[in-house]
Parts: C-alpha cells; sequence; structure tokens
C-alpha cells in the first residue's frame, strides 16, 4: 500500500541519518567502485529530491489521478 511504502521509506531514511550523524567512518576512504561513501551519500540524497520532483510533476498533470 501507499502508506506502508512511505513507512518503510521513511524508517529507511531515518536509518540512514542516523547513520550519518553518529559514525565515526572515514567516509572518503570507504569506496565502492568509482564512488566513495560520502559521493555515495550525496547521490542518495539528490536521487530522492529528483524522484520528489517527478511526483511533483505527475500530480500537476491535469489527468491527474486519472
Amino acid at each position: 500500500t501507499p502508506e506502508s511504502f512511505v513507512t518503510a521509506f521513511q524508517s529507511s531514511r531515518q536509518r540512514s541519518i542516523d547513520w550519518v550523524k553518529s559514525t565515526q567512518e572515514d567516509l572518503r576512504g570507504r569506496v565502492s567502485g568509482t564512488m566513495d561513501a560520502y559521493q555515495y551519500l550525496v547521490l542518495m540524497s539528490a536521487h530522492t529530491l529528483r524522484h520528489t520532483a517527478q511526483i511533483q510533476e505527475v500530480k500537476q498533470d491535469a489527468k491527474y489521478p486519472r
């Protein structure tokens, strides 16, 4: 359901926020592929913002929610 999705997303997001606030890890020293952990966290934020913008765009359509 949409409600369960929102709850799961918020829970996952909060875990990420809590980890970022409390970690002592070297985010620049943890590399996965071509990005370090800091870059990955920035990407996560940008990705969420992009999806939010897409949702807002869809909701502005005159045919929404049909």
